[in-house]
């Protein structure tokens, strides 16, 4: 692994945004809704690749639009619960909404990373 894309701290820069100093001091900023939608896991890489049926259906009389149920709607902006170092390669979170298989690698981490302080 390239020493550079190794954590020196991880800390809140906002209530929306975790912020990452690397070995190399440079800073990044990366978006918990980000964290969540990009998790690695298996299930949410299968769910994101996923063929879904379309929103819009046929009918005889025209169109049908699919309703979401409100089970389906997610409450909340996505926040981390628990961020926990797995050896010396990534961080398990834990987030609001109970998800908990991903493993963000630094390099993952690195490459999810803005470089400029979010506004």
């Amino acid at each position: 692994m390239t020493p550079l894309y190794r954590p020196q701290a991880l800390a809140k820069f906002d209530d929306d945004h975790v912020k990452i100093t690397w070995a190399d001091d440079s800073v990044g900023y990366i978006a918990w809704s980000k964290l969540r939608t990009s998790c690695p896991c298996a299930s949410c890489n299968e769910d994101r690749h996923r063929i879904t049926a379309p929103l819009v259906k046929p009918t005889n009389i025209g169109l049908s639009l699919t309703v979401l149920q409100e089970k389906d709607i997610p409450k909340g902006d996505p926040k981390a619960k628990a961020v926990t170092p797995l050896g010396n390669y990534a961080y398990k979170i834990v987030w609001n909404d109970g998800h908990d298989t991903g493993i963000y690698t630094f390099e993952f981490l690195h490459s999810l990373c803005s470089w400029e302080p979010p506004a």
